[in-house]
């Protein structure tokens, strides 16, 4: 409960953009099938709430913040499938959603392809017993957040000098982002946050920017990061633009230094 009301009193002072999905005690899946999301509940989508992987090519994942009753106990979660990328499926206001009745902290998300699931499907009906266990370990390795195989981790830049180049040629490199406009800052660190499954969570002191999770022991990153990332632009509960940085790639100041032009955005 200690935990729900630091996460409530969180999205009340700035709008959710800054909560990692482990504040709400929960982990999404790629592999959906196991939920039965057979109960429609009325809801009211408060926030977006945002998470940024270190590994991978910079994933962003985003959904939605439920508050919503079901049986007399209020709840308030996520999509258990939330979406890649930095814009939400849904604006915020009332919304009906679907949660499992044995479960009702998962929420099913609508726009989900559940691409992991399709393609098992086809994997019985092709291959053996003894083959389909190796296809399923792949599977699994391929969607969930930290092996995507589509780009190199985020720590691919090893260099203690980093230049404009470097930035330029991974940023283009993550599918979305080639050729955007991108921007550099050098952010002071909030605090790390610990958690049990070995995760750390990078709380930086511009509300701005999103925690960011890692699962590289960024325990002694205390100081300042350096910082790149894009400039989303989403609408808010009361009709008005809300600006959030999303962070692409991101060096712990100590051990690196920035020698481009890029500065910081400056509305």
């Amino acid at each position: 409960m200690e935990m729900l009301a630091g996460a409530l009193e969180q999205r009340k002072e700035d709008g959710g953009r800054n909560m990692p999905y482990e504040t709400y005690g929960r982990s999404y899946s790629a592999f959906s099938s196991k939920k039965k999301y057979t109960e429609e509940v009325n809801a009211n989508a408060i926030a977006y709430v945002r998470t940024v992987r270190t590994s991978g090519r910079g994933r962003m994942m985003t959904s939605p913040l439920f508050e919503y009753t079901y049986e007399g106990q209020k709840y308030l979660a996520i999509y258990d499938q939330p979406i890649e990328g930095c814009n939400a499926d849904i604006d915020l206001g009332p919304v009906t959603i679907r949660i499992d009745p044995d479960d009702p902290e998962s929420v099913y998300n609508n726009s989900s392809k559940h691409v992991g699931l399709a393609i098992l499907t086809a994997v019985l009906c092709l291959v053996s017993v003894s083959v389909l266990i190796a296809v399923i370990v792949s599977a699994m390795f391929y969607y969930l957040p930290g092996n995507d195989p589509a780009g190199g981790s985020l720590f691919e830049i090893t260099e203690e000098v980093i230049t404009d180049e470097m930035v330029d040629a991974r940023i283009n490199s993550m599918a979305g982002y080639k050729d955007k406009q991108w921007y550099c800052e050098t952010v002071p660190v909030l605090n790390i946050e610990t958690y049990d499954n070995g995760d750390y969570w990078i709380n930086l002191a511009d509300p701005l920017f999103p925690s960011i999770g890692s699962e590289k022991d960024v325990s002694y990153w205390h100081d300042e990061l350096i910082v790149f990332y894009v400039v989303e632009e989403n609408e808010g509960a009361d009709g008005k633009a809300v600006i959030s940085k999303s962070p692409l790639l991101y060096f712990n100041a100590d051990e690196h230094t920035y020698t481009g032009s890029h500065g910081g955005y400056e509305g």
